[in-house]
């Protein structure tokens, strides 16, 4: 028979278990003070040298103390949250070049980095991550070298399954394990990672495609952990969710799609012009009749294949063999100054995309809104395109639009979704009526690196009075 064990190795599992020391189980053993403290002991009767912390203790043993007092001793391991602070002193130094990494080096970084970004109540490690991949993306062929660390970070971290056991599902389990933290990265790219577009979902879709829309995800969380509103907002002393689980609950809000339309208009991005318009009568939460002003367009057909040279005529994209991609370029080139005058011109919002009402064989319209200062009949006097552009300047009528908005990516199955949706409220209302022979037109007025719950998309059809 097996002897039974003594007081003594009781009262230190529940020591454990009292002062926290379960993360560091959570956290594998080579994190565990548990798993280091059962290593040191020589017997079932004496727990000597073990290393649960650097409390000063009598004669340094554990086994020897009361177990009223072994507590009292240790209060201070109960500590509070940690304040907004720099990294350490030993990692604040001014760092070494970082081209005088080895690879091995640079990768290991990077992890250290991101490890530290998904929990640090202050965003100094993931700022630091991001200057330095944008350092790289700046150098001679970046873009490849970047997606390729991306893509390592990825397969090394949360896209490592081994790595993540099946309790690491429990979403509390992040306020204490690393492992958790990253199972709820995972959970937060595969809620970020963008589907694929409406103009792509007809292609078929490769690996690669896949791995791009991944590594855009983790950019685009990088970019929201560097802007951690939870935390900033949150006063000294309270408590605070780990960075990743914050941006998790809020991907997860946003998927159920229960926003209210004044937030959803609050993610029109500051500073930028858009068509004006009143709105006239909420149908619903989120969709409503507006009337809206003259304004004009830049517009460009998204079937018609671009010219031969087409570095001429459009500006440069990440993925020009992608949907959409090359349409965008053409216009990005127009508004930044490849046109007959050479000028410069604002960015604007939103990018609509409309069926051609004239013929619809042509296929879908990509539009750009023009400055404000060729809106009301005024179109005449903005730069002329270039030759072979494909671009073309149109001047828009005011007029009544029913508008329904949401929320996330617009792929073609949200679309779809949205636009069954308001013609199916339009059918039940009993003012307002479709206008015969009008088609939906889709507004997006984010750009591709904006995360999901901070998106505005917008369906709209043009309406009158029954």
């Amino acid at each position: 028979m097996l002897p039974l064990p003594s007081k003594h190795f009781l009262w230190f599992i529940i020591f454990n278990v009292l002062h926290g020391n379960v993360a560091g189980w959570l956290n594998g053993p080579q994190h565990s003070s548990f798993q280091q403290g059962l290593c040191s002991t020589t017997t079932t009767t004496t727990t000597t040298a073990l290393s649960l912390s650097s409390a000063p203790t009598p004669g340094g043993v554990y086994g020897k103390a009361k177990p009223e007092n072994l507590i009292k001793q240790t209060d201070y391991l109960k500590n509070p949250r940690p304040k907004k602070s720099a990294l350490p002193a030993a990692e604040s130094k001014e760092p070494q070049p970082f081209n005088t990494y080895s690879d091995e080096e640079k990768l290991a970084r990077f992890q250290q980095l991101l490890q530290r970004s998904l929990v640090s109540f202050n965003t100094t490690a993931v700022r630091d991550l991001n200057e330095e991949l944008s350092s790289i993306r700046r150098q001679q062929g970046g873009d490849q070298i970047l997606a390729g660390i991306l893509g390592l970070l990825l397969a090394k971290g949360p896209d490592n399954s081994s790595n993540l056991p099946l309790w690491t599902k429990i979403r509390p389990l992040a306020r204490f394990s690393e492992r958790a933290k990253w199972a709820s990265l995972r959970r937060t790219l595969d809620l970020t990672t963008p589907p694929p577009t409406a103009e792509d979902s007809d292609e078929a879709e490769s690996a690669e495609d896949r791995m791009r829309r991944r590594r855009r995800a983790l950019v685009t969380i990088l970019r929201s952990l560097e802007n951690d509103e939870n935390n900033n907002n949150k006063e000294d002393g309270q408590r605070r969710l780990p960075a990743i689980r914050w941006l998790e609950k809020k991907s997860r809000l946003e998927k159920r799609g229960a926003i209210q339309s004044e937030t959803l208009t609050s993610r029109r991005p500051v500073g930028l012009e858009t068509p004006k318009y009143q709105v006239l009568q909420k149908i619903s939460n989120a969709c409503e009749v507006r009337v809206y002003s003259d304004y004009a367009v830049c517009s460009v057909n998204m079937n018609k294949p671009r010219p031969v040279d087409a570095s001429k005529t459009d500006a440069t994209v990440s993925d020009p063999s992608k949907g959409g991609a090359k349409a965008f370029g053409a216009l990005a080139g127009y508004l930044f100054g490849k046109n007959e005058q050479q000028q410069s011109m604002k960015m604007t919002t939103p990018v609509l995309f409309s069926n051609n009402n004239d013929d619809e064989a042509e296929g879908k319209m990509m539009s750009f809104v023009l400055p404000s200062d060729y809106w009301d009949n005024k179109v005449g006097s903005a730069p002329a395109p270039l030759e072979g552009s494909g671009v073309t300047l149109t001047a828009v009528k005011g007029d009544t639009r029913a508008t329904i908005m949401f929320g996330g990516y617009a792929s073609k199955k949200a679309e779809e979704q949205q636009t069954k949706q308001l013609l199916s409220l339009l059918e039940e209302d009993k003012k307002w009526k479709v206008v015969e022979g009008e088609s939906c037109v889709v507004a997006q007025y984010n750009d591709p690196f904006t995360p999901p719950w901070k998106r505005l998309n917008e369906v709209s059809v043009a309406v009158e009075a029954r």
